[in-house]
């Protein structure tokens, strides 16, 4: 999936929860909260080892954070049930903070997710999530983050050591965008972090 001298990376059953607006010393920037589908494709682009030999999902502690970060251009997110329409893109900077999650599904089961972080410095990002989480309201859809051609994930020894994060300031600047995974209700809110790879399990 090649584009001059970009790549794709395809997420199944994406859905954007919340973002929220930051300042670090470059200058403001948005973060955007995504959850997803966890699926072998998307395992093996990272190189994490949570895959049993038929590609299923390897049974692991309730929440499990993974260390990487891949540079990226832009973010597409396309609602499944739009034909098309309604497409949520923006430029980005990066994807980080990935995190595998076992969580209870309506029907009393349970499913594995993985969330994520992508964060922009594109001027009104948060206004733009904002319109599209009211136009859609409840949904998920097929995200595609391009990176570029030579981007490599970012891959850290096991020993659990990691980078020292960007400055930040302790809370949003001004309101986050939440929505019960695209609910058409928003919330606002306050919430916060940044990530890279060797599985840790969270507390």
């Amino acid at each position: 999936m090649i584009l001059g001298d970009t790549k794709k990376l395809q997420i199944r059953g994406t859905a954007v929860s919340y973002c929220d607006i930051r300042r670090d010393e470059v200058g403001t920037f948005t973060r955007v909260h995504c959850e997803s589908d966890l699926t072998a494709a998307v395992a093996n682009f990272f190189s994490w080892e949570i895959l049993k030999e038929n590609d299923a999902i390897i049974s692991g502690p309730k929440s499990m954070k993974m260390d990487n970060e891949l540079a990226l251009t832009t973010f597409s997110l396309e609602p499944t049930d739009f034909n098309g329409k309604n497409v949520l893109e923006f430029d980005a900077e990066r994807v980080s903070d990935f995190s595998i999650n076992r969580v209870k599904t309506e029907a009393g089961g349970t499913a594995t997710k993985l969330r994520f972080t992508v964060r922009s410095r594109a001027k009104g990002t948060s206004a733009t999530i904002e319109r599209f989480m009211e136009s859609i309201g409840e949904g998920v859809g097929l995200l595609k983050l391009t990176y570029p051609k030579n981007a490599q994930s970012e891959m850290f020894a096991s020993d659990g050591a990691t980078a020292e994060p960007e400055t930040e300031t302790d809370e949003p600047i001004e309101k986050e965008v939440r929505g019960p995974v695209l609910a058409s209700a928003r919330e606002v809110g306050e919430r916060s972090r940044p990530g890279r790879n060797s599985n840790r399990s969270a507390n």
